[in-house]
């Protein structure tokens, strides 16, 4: 604050002298009063505000990673859960990941090779948090949070990305790990403006006709389904915040990627997707994938993209179950195949995961008490009308009563002899 110089020059006039002292002490106590107030501003620390219901009280909108409330979370504080996930990008390279320069962006699969990215488009890091309530007395109960952090290799305080979320029901795109879009998937278009503290939120879905006469058109008016829908939901306070930061950022008090951050390189956001009305509070939500994407503008969600970081985690609200294989006697070296309608998942378990059509192998083989390639842990996330799945595969902690009956799981003939 800038203080004037408060020492009159020259005499004082004859006979002001009383006047002047009165004016002095009147101007001294506004100015006393002023300063005071400014100093409470300048001292006061902030309520940082998370919300509504988010389980770990996740502190997404004060622009860094540290806890500043006691009972809070930050990034700094949730490093350990398997909800948390980290991932590195290429950066300063022609070798980093980019969408194809030129595609149309509303294809199924759009194509992706390596490229150099402008540096304030360029991402070094890109971490989730992801988080369900359980907690029947919440207003948010069942409500299944997504926080998001990205760090860019030069600061850009009014930054642009989409976070797009992939259910994987029509398989992996030919070549990559990307799933290919289908119904009902989301992107989640950011926009940080005014240096990082305003933050938009507007959630796309992707369509494959014109059935939807709420969104039966393309957003990229030249397109024609499948493409992202031209409805775009812009989200409320209530379900969404975010902010870049605002001041630099030391390695130590960065737990994401252990470096030192200037002002804007770093910016973080928190949606409540079952306010968005992405995950429904009471059915079965799965997205195994999470494409991120830095944007160029801000107002052409997309068609600007530059950076992709593809992240193989699922955000869901999904319960689990876990498929054993037990033969007798134990440890018998067999392969049994499975058919089912479970989206793909390479890390799922079981010989080598479940692949695009949902087919997955078992072996008993080396196994006694534990269980291995023996088993494989599936989300209950998609929609079938049968389960074909004999009592006898079922371990004793699920039992076919305990399944939800929208699975469909039939056990193909074995690859060996029985």
């Amino acid at each position: 604050m800038s203080v004037p110089d408060m020492h009159g020059g020259g005499a004082r006039p004859p006979g002001h002298g009383t006047s002047r002292f009165l004016r002095s002490r009147r101007t001294w106590s506004a100015l006393a009063a002023a300063a005071a107030a400014v100093l409470a501003v300048g001292i006061a620390i902030p309520a940082f505000a998370v919300l509504s219901g988010s389980p770990s009280n996740f502190e997404a909108n004060d622009g860094n990673m540290v806890v500043n409330t006691t009972g809070n979370n930050d990034w700094n504080s949730v490093q350990g859960s398997p909800n948390y996930v980290h991932l590195t990008d290429p950066s300063n390279t022609t070798a980093d990941d980019s969408f194809k320069s030129g595609q149309k962006q509303d294809s199924p699969c759009p194509v992706i090779n390596t490229n150099k990215n402008p540096p304030k488009d360029d991402f070094t890091d890109v971490a989730s948090f992801s988080e369900t309530n359980v907690d029947p007395s919440s207003a948010q109960f069942r409500h299944t949070f997504l926080d998001g952090a990205t760090i860019r290799f030069a600061a850009n305080g009014s930054a642009s990305e989409n976070v797009e979320l992939n259910q994987g029901t029509n398989g992996t795109c030919t070549g990559t790990t990307l799933l290919q879009r289908s119904k009902g998937d989301k992107l989640i278009a950011i926009d940080y403006t005014t240096g990082g503290t305003t933050v938009t939120f507007h959630v796309l879905t992707w369509i494959v006709d014109n059935s939807d006469p709420n969104n039966a058109t393309c957003f990229v008016k030249t397109d024609s389904p499948p493409c992202w829908g031209v409805n775009s939901q812009t989200l409320a306070a209530n379900a969404a915040e975010g902010q870049a930061s605002q001041a630099a950022i030391l390695a130590a008090q960065n737990k994401i990627s252990n470096t030192d951050l200037a002002a804007g390189q770093f910016a973080e956001f928190g949606v409540d997707l079952t306010a968005a009305g992405i995950v429904p509070a009471n059915t079965c939500k799965a997205f195994p994938q999470t494409v991120w994407e830095s944007r160029s503008s801000g107002s052409s969600f997309v068609s600007s993209t530059e950076d992709v970081s593809v992240e193989q985690h699922t955000v869901s609200n999904c319960g689990t179950i876990t498929i054993k294989k037990h033969t007798d006697p134990r440890a018998l070296d067999q392969v049994f195949g499975y058919t089912s309608n479970l989206p793909a998942n390479d890390k799922a378990g079981g010989v080598a995961g479940i692949d695009a059509n949902g087919n997955f192998s078992l072996n008993d083989k080396g196994n006694t008490s534990g269980d291995s390639a023996g088993r494989v842990r599936v989300r209950v996330a998609v929609v079938q009308r049968r389960h074909d799945l004999d009592q006898r595969q079922d371990s004793d902690d699920h039992p076919r009563s305990r399944r939800q009956p929208d699975m469909y799981l039939r056990q193909q003939a074995a690859t060996r002899g029985h």
